[in-house]
């Protein structure tokens, strides 16, 4: 019988948890067990199960940086002197390098333009192209150097961010990472790290900058292969997502069809299906139905949350067409997914369809999702003015809704400019015209101050132009709205979109 084969890397991964071990127990030795504990903010049996072969967690070798002083790099790898403080003395070689380099530039930096020739200026720039290719060694070898060192930091933010998300303890590390992408030159652990960043930017509420880094991933994604690989999907679908998030429709669908460009025929399901939702949203409604169709016949069939959206999408681009009704569209989806219910209801404002709108979110027995959450509150107002309460009444329990909505970071384009909507809605449906007009004014104004980069979702955007139609004409700004919405009922009913015909009669 053939023997085993063995992994050439079989055996390294307990050797370097071995290694980690010594080097935390040297640390134990040297400021003994109470003394650690008491310096770095961690119970005694917690360092002596990491000394016994337990896992040492991130938040624990992120407090020996931090607290002890402790250097990342020899604490991971082994490499380099155990204490931050002791690294200046081993980087001296490194910054009298890069010193002879700045004092060559700066010997050629006092040449005469044009006076190039001579033994002397040949002189400067034989020395500084000497000094040149010193430096190229260097960062050859720090790059070497800083490549484990980084990956294991990343490592660290990784988890800090995907599993406690937490930025408090995020922050170090993201500094400690930026100072060594300066050293390392490694493209992957590059593209890492911006992906890390960005999720960060992400998860500290800074969600402008998280899709301009993801944009800028994307956009490098895009120009460094001529086929994109599953990861680079991933983040094209991820930014696509943020994009809706925003409401910036027209730049999310350019994104979706630039990466089917760059994939296999087809391209993968939920990039189509991304595409096919821009366009309903954007006004093409047969072009979405198509791609989402496509998307749902060749999509993963385990994936069954997302075949479920798929059809839920369907049923309101059937709903929209005028092909199906509130009911009918529940029934296509079945079982109907509340947010998608949420909004065809409030389209509709049939007390029934609020009120079954309001009993799915109330039954809804999936995971938590802040869409779900949000058509809630809104369907939840709707419902209170309809039922008879006072325009007032129904605009408290909107803005008391929304404001209690966890995930407060995600929803700055939704406060913004769909939130106004609905509060225009509601007041018109309360008879509170004046409000109403206040309302609907104010998120006019902002609509076309950013239009076409951010527009509204088709159905919100329906609901504000019935709004306006539904105001009387009492200045000429109401007038121009007026006019507007006529154009863009009688744009979309030619398109397709026939549950509009309505608002025209």
């Amino acid at each position: 019988m053939a023997g085993k084969k063995t992994s050439p890397n079989e055996g390294e991964e307990p050797a370097k948890e071995d290694a980690l071990r010594r080097r935390i127990a040297q640390l134990v030795e040297q400021h003994g067990l109470r003394g650690l504990s008491r310096k770095i903010d961690v119970p005694n049996q917690n360092i002596s199960r990491y000394l016994r072969g337990a896992q040492p967690s991130a938040s624990f070798c992120r407090k020996l940086v931090e607290k002890l002083g402790v250097n990342p790099a020899w604490l991971l790898t082994g490499e380099g002197s155990p204490m931050l403080s002791d690294v200046p003395k081993i980087a001296t070689a490194t910054a009298s390098g890069v010193l002879e380099l700045v004092e060559a530039m700066n010997a050629v930096s006092r040449m005469r333009l044009g006076a190039l020739a001579g033994k002397e200026h040949a002189k400067v720039l034989r020395e500084l192209n000497d000094a040149l290719a010193r430096y190229e060694d260097l960062r050859v070898k720090l790059n070497t150097r800083s490549a484990p060192m980084f990956s294991q930091m990343l490592d660290m933010l990784d988890t800090v961010l995907a599993k406690e998300r937490d930025p408090d303890k995020a922050r170090p590390l993201i500094k400690t990472c930026e100072q060594l992408a300066r050293l390392c030159a490694d493209p992957e652990l590059e593209r890492r790290h911006h992906r890390l960043r960005a999720a960060y930017a992400a998860e500290c509420g800074n969600t402008d900058e998280a899709v301009e880094l993801a944009r800028q991933l994307t956009l490098a994604d895009f120009l460094r292969c001529e086929e994109l690989d599953q990861d680079a999907c991933v983040q094209a679908s991820s930014l696509v997502a943020a994009l809706r998030q925003q409401l910036r429709f027209r730049m999310a669908r350019w994104v979706a069809e630039a990466a089917l460009e760059l994939t296999p025929k087809g391209g993968p399901a939920g990039l189509l299906a991304a595409a096919g939702i821009c366009d309903i949203d954007l006004g093409e409604l047969k072009r979405g139905r198509d791609r989402l169709s496509e998307a749902l016949a060749n999509g993963d069939p385990e994936r069954k949350l997302w075949r479920l959206a798929m059809r839920s999408e369907l049923a309101m681009a059937s709903f929209l067409a005028g092909t199906a009704d509130y009911r009918e569209a529940r029934a296509q989806c079945e079982p109907p997914l509340p947010q998608f219910m949420a909004l065809l209801a409030l389209w509709t404002e049939d007390v029934a369809d609020v009120e079954d709108a309001v009993r799915l979110a109330d039954t809804w027995k999936g995971q938590p999702n802040i869409r779900i959450d949000l058509m809630d509150v809104f369907a939840r107002a709707a419902l209170s003015v309809l039922q008879g309460g006072s325009a007032t009444k129904a605009l408290k329990l909107l803005e008391d809704g929304f404001v209690n909505l966890s995930d407060q970071n995600s929803l700055g384009a939704y406060r913004t400019y769909v939130l106004p909507v609905v509060r225009t809605q509601i007041a018109l449906l309360g008879r509170d015209k004046r409000l109403a007009t206040k309302h609907f004014q104010q998120v006019d104004e902002h609509l076309q101050a950013v239009a076409p980069r951010t527009s509204l979702p088709i159905i919100f955007a329906a609901i504000h132009h019935r709004n306006a139609l539904r105001l009387s004409e009492g200045s000429r700004s109401l007038a121009v709205a007026r006019q507007r919405a006529t154009a863009f009922f009688e744009r979309n009913i030619v398109a397709g979109y026939a549950a509009f015909r309505q608002c025209l009669l």
